[in-house]
């Protein structure tokens, strides 16, 4: 599966489409992309974001301060978030920042 695939997938499962796609790309060192793409987060769009489990997507949400892992948020709770973080594999891979319209 692609990252590409991925995202299309997720975005089905929460019923939202994408306004925007933002990519990161990993350099090398682990984390990076990962590291990269939270900041832009949480200092250039003003967001907050959940925890990292294993290859889950992230939610990130303006109005929630506190967002739980992707595997416990209900689907009643996803139209709360405003998108997404993922990643194929966020240790070593690049990653992508996915909001909704």
């Amino acid at each position: 599966m692609t990252l590409i695939e991925k995202i299309q997938e997720y975005c089905n499962k929460v019923e939202r489409k994408p306004m925007l796609i933002d990519f990161h790309y990993n350099n090398g060192i682990d984390f990076s992309a990962s590291s990269e793409a939270e900041n832009v987060v949480k200092e250039g769009f003003k967001m907050n974001y959940g925890s990292m489990c294993c290859d889950d997507p992230i939610a990130i949400s303006k109005a929630c301060s506190y967002i739980a892992k992707w595997r416990n948020i209900g689907p009643d709770e996803y139209h709360k978030m405003d998108g997404f973080l993922i990643s194929l594999n966020f240790r070593e891979d690049d990653v992508a920042i996915v909001l909704f319209k």
